[in-house]
C-alpha cells in the first residue's frame, strides 16, 4: 500500500497540533469550529475513551480531540481526529488495502488497523472518519472508533445539513 496518503494526513491533521509548549502560546479556541465540535464535545469523546480531553479544535470538515499536552494515557490515546471526507470507501478501500470490511449502524464501514483509522459511508461519495494517532490497542480502538461515530450520529452529525458542509 502507498503510504504517502497517511503521511499526507499525519502533516495537515497532527503536526498543526503540537502542544502549546512548543510554539510558545495558547492555541485559539477553536472548540466550536466547524460541522463535528459543536456536535461532539470534549466530555463525549473523552467519555468514550475514558480520558481527559485537553484540547478540542475545530476546522472546515473535523474536530480533533487531544489529551493534556498530548501525554500518551495508559492505554495510549493522544489524540483523535473525527472528520468529514469526500471520496468514498472504493477509493479508500484501494489506497489502504490492509483493511476490513465491517457494518456501523447498517452502513458499510472499513477498518485498516495498520494506521488505526475507521471510514463510515455516509452515502454518496462521503465518509466519516475516525482517527487515533498513537494509540495501543487495535481492538479497543476500533470500539471506541465505532461509539465516536454512533455518538456523533446521534447528535445530528448523520443529517443531510452536515453533509452539505463538504466542500
Amino acid at each position: 500500500a502507498d503510504p504517502a496518503p497517511y503521511w499526507t494526513a499525519i502533516a495537515e491533521v497532527v503536526v498543526p497540533r503540537i502542544p502549546e509548549a512548543a510554539y510558545g502560546a495558547p492555541p485559539p479556541d477553536l472548540s466550536g469550529v466547524g460541522p463535528i465540535c459543536p456536535l461532539l464535545d470534549g466530555a463525549t469523546v473523552g467519555g468514550i475513551l475514558d480520558v481527559e480531553i485537553g484540547r478540542v479544535e475545530g476546522d472546515d470538515v473535523g474536530c480533533t480531540y487531544t489529551t493534556p499536552d498530548s501525554t500518551i494515557m495508559s492505554d495510549g490515546f493522544v489524540t483523535v481526529n473525527v472528520r468529514y471526507d469526500r471520496g468514498g470507501l472504493a477509493l479508500i478501500r484501494s489506497a489502504f488495502p490492509d483493511g476490513e470490511t465491517l457494518q456501523v449502524d447498517g452502513r458499510d464501514a472499513w477498518w485498516s488497523s495498520s494506521i488505526t483509522i475507521l471510514w463510515v459511508d455516509r452515502g454518496g461519495d462521503d465518509t466519516t472518519t475516525v482517527q487515533f494517532v498513537m494509540s495501543a490497542d487495535d481492538a479497543a480502538t476500533l470500539e471506541h472508533a465505532v461509539a465516536i461515530v454512533q455518538a456523533l450520529d446521534a447528535a445530528g452529525g448523520r443529517s443531510e445539513e452536515h453533509t452539505s458542509e463538504l466542500q
